[in-house]
């Protein structure tokens, strides 16, 4: 995979003091389609592995869905017609999903929720 190495360095030295302290950083961050999940998830764990233990090491490598991309089975949802029973949501060609995300506590919320 291409993915970008980023590294900084900074020497902080106080006037009155005759140290320097020094910091280098590293940082790996990029996001690939939702396609390249299965190769960000070994990436990922193979360069987190690698960096075990070592201070200021970030490392972000995710696949990101887009639009028009199929999206991962959502396993676990209670069903709303069925009280109790669970199910999962798994997402077929052709197939358009409107997920409407609410929470009972957040007042803009609370409005559009009466259609629910």
């Amino acid at each position: 995979m291409d993915l970008p190495v980023e590294t900084m360095r900074q020497e902080v030295c106080s006037l009155s003091s005759s140290t320097v302290e020094s910091m280098v950083k590293m940082r790996v961050v990029k996001e690939f389609p939702s396609t390249e999940q299965e190769k960000c998830d070994k990436v990922s764990k193979a360069l987190k592995e690698l960096t075990e233990g070592i201070k200021n090491v970030d490392i972000s490598v995710t696949a990101k869905i887009g639009a028009g991309d199929a999206y991962r089975t959502i396993t676990g949802i209670e069903d709303c017609n069925k009280p109790g029973e669970k199910m999962d949501l798994a997402h077929k060609a052709g197939e358009v999903w409107l997920v409407d995300f609410w929470a009972t506590w957040c007042p803009p919320c609370q409005a559009p929720m009466a259609h629910n």
